[in-house]
């Protein structure tokens, strides 16, 4: 068993409330996720807080737009070999889904590509099924 076999009650989810809910209710799964990481770099936080402050209606669209592409700037500057490179990346990837949350695809794919994204999953089992748990219930 792998950790892609604990993303069913994301589908279960998905099947009964939609997939825009479920893409949103995955972008809390993803930002408690990184969220563990220690330390977190300043452009990390700061996605994360923006983040944050979209899901709570506090900063527009456009803002959350604006951002995003601040921080691909900030991902284009950071050497692919480090490990802030591929959070980047995910934190990115949570703003881009809060942007486009009907994106036409599953939420567990969403959690699936996230965890591929950020590389070894299985060592953080524990910690993401969790959050899967608490999110979408099981």
């Amino acid at each position: 068993m792998t950790i892609y076999d604990d993303l069913t009650p994301i589908d279960e989810f998905e099947a009964k409330y939609g997939n825009e809910l479920a893409v949103r209710r995955a972008c809390e799964v993803m930002t408690a996720y990184i969220g563990e990481f220690s330390p977190l770099s300043k452009w990390t936080a700061e996605g994360l807080d923006i983040a944050a402050r979209y899901r709570k209606h506090l900063i527009s669209l456009d803002e959350l737009v604006n951002e995003r592409g601040a921080l691909a700037e900030r991902i284009q500057q950071t050497s692919k070999d480090l490990p802030e490179y591929r959070i980047l990346q995910a934190v990115s990837s949570i703003l881009w889904f809060l942007q486009y949350p009907s994106w036409g695809g599953g939420a567990s794919e969403v959690i699936s590509n996230f965890l591929d994204l950020l590389g070894e999953p299985e060592s953080k089992r524990e910690a993401i099924v969790g959050l899967i748990e608490e999110k979408f219930g099981s």
